[in-house]
């Protein structure tokens, strides 16, 4: 079953020095029987135990498993070696704190893919003593409320309880009362008729008793054999009889296994050890999670910030508000100067083939007094007067195609009946919108206003037929924009009437709010003095083909604005401002931060698996695989990488939702490919933070990962 032949080994230490631990060891333990490794310390017992237990590898030579040489192992058949034949009891137990004892036990039995039935793990625990004076075993206690004694027989149930071929027991009752060291070596000679059972002992007078087989060592070398045992000799030292301890009953030999068992930690599991590992240096944890934070949150700044400019703001700020309405202001120079041809062409077909709707500046040709406030009294200095104030001399000349749905126009609410409310169809004739009719009401345009109903709704309805600016007042319209000024004056905490009407009507002034319509050639008829200033259109519903249309439209974006949402504008400043002063330094705060809570993070993992290395180096004596080890130390940083991703989405939302509050419109937008952006930084730094101390842990044998201080 197992054999040694010629076994050196070896250890150097960091100075250079090499120490001889086992020096040309050769032996042959048999398949079965008790066998003892004594020896003083230093003699190279533990190291013995450690190779035959495949924990650790000798310098030279081979141990051989039913016939085959550990010479010919590769990858993992180490690992399957210990957890489908060997069994170790440690002197210092080397349970895992932090789980039940039922835990602990079940734990090598989940390695071999086994369910770990609770029935079965609580008979054993019976068997080798775990149960208190009501008869209850210590199945759901936690391994710090054991005594040494109750450890010891916590390690012993976990190596039996996967009925191994080998047993391997460092200094099994080194913590244990007399009675129990007796019990427990009646215990092991009554398993050693099934199976091979090696343990290193100081304790001649047991090893005396109760060994089939005494190997004495001295200088890694055997000083004293009292020779191999046979199974005849193993039956008849032991006795014929089939009686067996209350401890143990012979029901749990089996036949030999006909294969190596690949070590399989559960998934759940794994998940359940990466996730208590978060449970160390929890202050380490705050700050790598903040710094990932914060860098993420540049990171995101930095790609949003390089797609920033005033149009994508303009329409940005549209398409977020659901706005369809949009001007092309021509900069203040005539029509003909802008537009050439064929960019008059392309606005055609953008507009279904229609000619766009003109929008002009009209101004008075004698100077005019307009409505305003007398602020040394309070009181309201009223003018009446045939033109237009300066404040409302956006006018828009239609065609006889356009209709109120191509201009997002709706009969104002306070009108008694729709049907009084229409666009105009003649030179004479002209339509205005509610802020405008406000205005003229509130400042008392008309004095003479019929007020014999409610006052505000008769004033406004009056205003119908009346006469304005030369025109015929046929229509009264609400605009798309009318509850975005609203939004704006309570924005700007304006009250005063004085500034609600002087400062607003100012920022609104040549917008679609404030705009009048009249018939096509009206102005001209008229005799107005004007200039094409604006193209008013309706957008497509695709904001990619809207931008890609004004875009290819002019040279340069400078030659034109939105005047109809002229707050846009002031946002799409502020964006721009922003870009220029903050990207570069969001791109290195990025860099610099992102590099930072990496190597915060690496840090962390770092700590937290030296921290838990005996817990590593249990699961490899267990049988575990590299692996497997590497899945619990991957769950632990998916749950670092997936915490840094849920805050991160979070700080980045709250970080942008408050720069959008701060203006009218939506200044960045958060796509979804930001987000998986984030993502990936989160996973990638989560992945490379835990490579060194993951290839550490994977270059170590079990042995040093559990005695590496």
């Amino acid at each position: 079953m197992l054999k040694v032949n010629n076994v050196t080994k070896i250890y150097t230490t960091k100075y250079g020095d090499e120490t001889v631990a086992l020096d040309n060891f050769s032996a042959d333990f048999g398949d079965k029987g008790l066998v003892f490794v004594l020896g003083k310390s230093g003699s190279g017992k533990s190291t013995l135990l450690n190779i035959l237990g495949g924990i650790d590898a000798p310098s030279d030579g081979e141990i051989v498993i039913d016939g085959r040489s550990s010479k010919s192992f590769k990858g993992n058949d180490f690992d399957s070696y210990r957890n489908t034949y060997v069994g170790f009891v440690f002197q210092e137990y080397n349970l895992i704190e932090t789980y039940s004892v039922g835990a602990n036990i079940s734990l090598a039995l989940e390695l071999q893919g086994k369910k770990a039935d609770r029935t079965e793990v609580e008979k054993l625990m019976r068997r080798v003593g775990l149960y208190d004076e009501y008869e209850e075993t210590y199945y759901e206690n936690r391994i710090d409320e054991l005594s040494g004694g109750q450890k010891q027989r916590v390690a012993i149930a976990r190596a039996l309880i996967k009925n191994p071929e080998i047993l391997l027991c460092d200094e099994p009752t080194g913590a244990l009362d007399s009675r129990t060291g007796k019990e427990l070596f009646e215990l092991l000679k009554t398993l050693s008729k099934e199976k091979l059972i090696v343990v290193v002992s100081h304790d001649r007078k047991s090893a005396e008793t109760y060994g089939d087989r005494i190997i004495e060592l001295a200088d890694g070398m055997i000083c004293a054999d009292t020779g191999e045992i046979s199974a005849e000799s193993a039956e008849e030292k032991n006795g014929e009889s089939e009686e067996s301890s209350d401890a143990f009953e012979a029901e749990k030999a089996t036949e030999r296994p006909t294969s190596m068992y690949v070590g399989k930690l559960p998934p759940k599991r794994s998940f359940v050890m990466g996730v208590a590992g978060l449970g160390y240096k929890k202050f380490r944890l705050v700050l790598s999670v903040l710094l990932t934070v914060i860098a993420l949150t540049c990171v995101v700044f930095a790609f949003i910030l390089s797609g920033v400019d005033s149009l994508t703001t303009h329409f940005g700020g549209m398409y977020g508000k659901g706005y369809e309405m949009f001007e092309i202001d021509l900069d203040n120079y005539s029509f003909n100067d802008k537009i050439t041809p064929e960019q008059l062409e392309k606005i055609k077909e953008y507009n279904d083939g229609k000619d766009p709707i003109f929008v002009y500046e009209v101004y008075p040709q004698d100077p005019t007094y307009y409505v305003g406030y007398d602020s040394t009294n309070g009181g309201v200095s009223v003018a009446e007067y045939d033109m237009l104030p300066p404040e409302f001399n956006n006018i828009a000349e239609i065609k006889s195609y356009t209709t109120e749905e191509y201009l997002n126009l709706k009969p104002y609410k306070r009108l008694y009946s729709d049907s009084v409310c229409r666009l105009p169809s003649t030179v004479g004739e002209i339509a205005i919108t509610d802020m405008v009719a406000e205005y003229l009401v509130e400042s008392g345009y008309y004095r003479d206003l019929d007020c014999g109903g409610p006052m505000y709704d008769r004033a406004v309805n009056s205003l119908l037929g009346r006469r304005f600016c030369g025109f015929t007042i046929v229509g009264i319209y609400s605009t798309e924009l009318k509850d975005y000024y609203r939004e704006y004056r309570k924005q700007m905490n304006i009250t005063d009437p004085t500034v609600k009407k002087t400062h607003n009507m100012y920022a609104m002034r040549n917008t679609v709010i404030t705009c009048s319509y009249v018939y096509d050639g009206a102005i001209e008829a008229h005799g107005l003095d004007y200039y094409k200033e604006k193209l008013l259109l309706k957008t497509s519903g695709d904001m990619e083909k809207d931008i890609a249309f004004v875009d290819g439209l002019f040279k340069s974006r400078a030659v034109w604005s939105m005047p109809m949402y002229s707050l846009f504008t002031d946002d799409a400043v502020f964006a721009s401002t922003f870009k220029r002063f903050g990207y570069i330094p969001c791109v290195i705060g990025a860099i610099v931060l992102s590099l930072f809570s990496l190597l915060m993070t690496m840090n962390f993992l770092i700590i937290n698996i030296d921290h838990r290395r005996n817990e590593f180096g249990i699961l490899r004596a267990l049988g575990a695989s590299r692996k497997n080890v590497l899945s619990v130390c991957l769950w632990e940083s998916i749950m670092i990488a997936g915490i840094c991703f849920i805050l991160g989405c979070v700080a980045v939302s709250i970080a942008f939702g408050v720069l959008n509050a701060s203006a009218l419109t939506t200044l960045f937008y958060l796509h979804f490919w930001h987000y998986a952006v984030i993502f990936a930084i989160c996973a990638a730094s989560a992945l490379l933070s835990s490579l060194i101390p993951v290839v550490r842990i994977w270059r170590m044998q079990p042995v040093d990962i559990i005695n590496v201080e």
